[in-house]
């Protein structure tokens, strides 16, 4: 009877050295990642309140130079009656008390005054840094802003007289609005400030 032939038996896997083992192969650089371009700045939506407030423009008092004159010559008028009260004007106003030429003087005066400085501050104009806002209005105030984004002219209206008292208008215009910033001081300044704004803001949306 044949003897059964032994079962070759398969060789074991060595252990392969540790210094023969391959290397964990590191995760390839990243690479830095470009900041995003700026992005042009939106008004958000409410009033003035929430935006930052760069400059803010008034009607210059000089400009009713000649309504505060008259003023204070009424005022002067009344006051020089009261206190010195001329021979002449008693013979004329023989029947009149001098009371009241004084005080219709002084109120009309004071009459002129007031109504030329609430006339200088119903408007205000306001450039931040999202728009050109004027308000108009002393109790209740409503506003009426330009995008600065969409500003496409800003120009100076100013007469020989007002060139002199250093006042003028500055008008900005969209292809839709316009604004005009009326009897302003320094109107050079806030053209200036205007059109830096508005390269700013182009700047901007040229990164995108």
């Amino acid at each position: 009877m044949p003897k059964p032939r032994p079962v070759p038996q398969q060789p074991q896997s060595r252990p392969v050295p540790q210094r023969l083992r391959a290397a964990p192969q590191a995760p390839p650089p990243q690479r830095p990642q470009a900041p995003a371009p700026p992005v042009a700045p939106k008004a958000p939506p409410g009033k003035i309140e929430r935006e930052r407030k760069i400059m803010k423009l008034s009607y210059a008092r000089r400009a009713r130079i000649l309504h505060y004159l008259l003023g204070f010559i009424l005022l002067g008028i009344g006051g020089y009656l009261y206190l010195f009260n001329p021979m002449e004007l008693r013979i004329i106003t023989s029947f009149i008390s001098i009371v009241y030429i004084t005080a219709a003087f002084a109120f009309l005066g004071i009459i002129v005054l007031l109504y030329t400085e609430t006339k200088r501050r119903t408007a205000d104009y306001y450039i931040t840094q999202y728009r050109i806002v004027e308000t108009l209005g002393i109790l209740r105030k409503k506003e009426h802003g330009l995008q600065l984004s969409l500003v496409e002219s800003v120009r100076i209206r100013q007469g020989f007289f007002n060139r002199i008292l250093g006042i003028g208008d500055v008008e900005v215009k969209t292809s839709r609005d316009s604004i005009t910033l009326h009897r302003v001081g320094n109107p050079e300044k806030a053209e200036s400030l205007i059109l830096s704004q508005l390269n700013k803001i182009k700047g901007m949306q040229g990164g995108q």
